[in-house]
């Protein structure tokens, strides 16, 4: 028995295009094989030195890569990931959301009561204290409390100088409440 008689109606590959090929069945047993291993290797070399590509039409692929190795799996695997990252990161935005929400609503109260205090502190430091105008409480920025306590404020105020002319003033504060009143610990002012 020589080697095709042994490999007959085996699965294999084919070494040249990767195509999946059965060994045909001896014509003594099967008289017309379903797929002539010797033809398909011939075409595919014929193929390879004409350097066009071999139709393998008739080639099945192998059925332990066929989930996920062709184009379509993989689309496939890639659009089941994308969906599964866009819904968790939903989840995550909206629990930090919730969690932001609930943080605020504890500071809002300090966090106004600070920049009130902040606003009297630049008042203090203003020649013109009488013309300044600050923005609402959501358009400045109040960080904080820090580990000591301090809260910084930070925003800007329009005023007027000595001849009327408008001026804006960007200001950033440290304050603290200590002993039942808020303090200033730093202010610094900057006119543009």
């Amino acid at each position: 028995m020589n080697l095709p008689e042994k490999l007959a109606g085996t699965v294999g590959r084919c070494k040249h295009c990767n195509g999946r090929v059965e060994v045909p069945i001896p014509t003594i047993i099967a008289p017309e094989p379903k797929h002539d291993f010797y033809d398909h290797i011939s075409a595919c070399l014929d193929a390879a030195k004409r350097g066009a590509p071999y139709d393998h039409g008739y080639v099945q692929p192998d059925s332990s890569r066929m989930l996920g190795a062709g184009k379509t799996g993989k689309l496939l695997a890639i659009a089941v990931i994308l969906v599964v990252i866009v819904i968790l990161g939903g989840f995550l935005a909206s629990r930090m959301r919730r969690s932001e929400e609930s943080q605020n609503k504890y500071k809002t109260q300090e966090c106004r009561n600070a920049f009130i205090a902040a606003q009297e502190a630049v008042k203090g430091k203003i020649k013109y204290p009488s013309t300044v105008k600050f923005p609402s409480f959501e358009v400045s920025s109040v960080l904080g409390p820090y580990a000591n306590g301090a809260y910084m404020v930070s925003g800007y105020c329009d005023t007027q100088n000595e001849t009327g002319m408008a001026i804006r003033t960007n200001y950033r504060c440290t304050m603290r409440f200590r002993e039942g009143k808020w303090q200033c610990d730093f202010i610094g002012l900057i006119d543009r």
